[in-house]
């Protein structure tokens, strides 16, 4: 477990930023795409230039030597009544030390009253794990078109 370090906002729009968060994405989703035993993951396709552009807000846990730990997107512009986590990852060699728990609680924190939602690989075990602890509730699932059984998660906070 890792010690108590600031959770902040990251200015996506600024380049070496979002290179920064790009090169998080392509560490922690490889180890997913690994893990879902997949070649064709689209986080991985994702690009430092679309993350540049995104209309969702990025949040980063530091550590105490201001290394990014891991980072949490959140679209709020699902409606007046909720948000959704887009994207959450944390440096593979930090797995396991409590960092994508607080930024998940970041994020509820931020939603008081509202519906806060998750969509995520049914074998991710790690990540389905995480968000049925914190109190997300499975609503759906279904394949998508590159054959991933995907479940939405839904909390009340």
């Amino acid at each position: 477990m890792v010690s108590d370090n600031a959770i902040e906002l990251l200015d996506h729009k600024d380049t070496a930023t979002a290179v920064s968060i790009w090169a998080i994405f392509q560490e922690s989703y490889k180890v997913e795409a690994k893990l879902l035993a997949v070649r064709n993951f689209p986080p991985l396709a994702r690009t430092a230039k679309s993350i540049q552009h995104a209309d969702t807000v990025f949040y980063c846990y530091r550590l105490q030597n201001h290394k990014i730990a891991g980072i949490v997107e959140v679209d709020n512009e699902l409606d007046v009544d909720g948000l959704s986590i887009s994207s959450l990852v944390v440096r593979p060699e930090l797995f396991r030390h409590g960092i994508a728990s607080k930024l998940v609680r970041h994020v509820l924190q931020l939603a008081v009253h509202r519906t806060v939602i998750v969509h995520t690989a049914k074998l991710n075990t790690p990540a389905t794990s995480l968000y049925k602890k914190i109190g997300f509730i499975e609503k759906q699932s279904w394949e998508s078109a590159e054959g991933i059984t995907l479940i939405r998660l839904e909390m009340e906070t």
